[in-house]
């Protein structure tokens, strides 16, 4: 199975839209189509920006079958998490976040879940809550 066959299970696993992981990976949602579609392959850098949008780790988008070995693979990736040091830390805290909702979303049912999304909506609305 190649990337964008995985990108696309991955991306409707969790419910997002091309759009909407586009968004969340800063990429252009007519390129995740083209991944997903196999009518392009990402480079390394751009499966890492996926990974982390998808809060995956990149060898479930990559299933090692650009890389010759393990020990390959693994440098390349410690040298490209080494250049977005930065951004890899903010997207543990994301993920933490991300997951513990996960968690407790999957506590509730259809009902709960509709409630529990106006709550957000209804914070994302509170200046004090809001990204600046």
């Amino acid at each position: 199975m190649k990337a964008g066959q995985r990108i696309k299970i991955i991306r409707k696993g969790k419910g997002l839209t091309q759009k909407e992981l586009g968004e969340l990976a800063k990429i252009s949602y007519k390129q995740i189509g083209l991944y997903e579609q196999g009518k392009r392959n990402p480079k390394l850098e751009t499966i890492n920006k996926i990974a982390l949008a998808l809060g995956v780790r990149i060898e479930d988008i990559t299933g090692f079958e650009k890389f010759d070995s393990g020990e390959e693979f693994e440098k390349r990736r410690k040298e490209l998490l080494a250049k977005n040091k930065k951004t890899q830390e903010l997207t543990v805290i994301h993920s933490s976040y991300e997951g513990k909702m996960q968690s407790l979303m999957k506590k509730l049912n259809n009902d709960g879940k509709d409630k529990a999304i106006e709550q957000v909506e209804l914070l994302t609305l509170i200046e004090r809550y809001t990204k600046k």
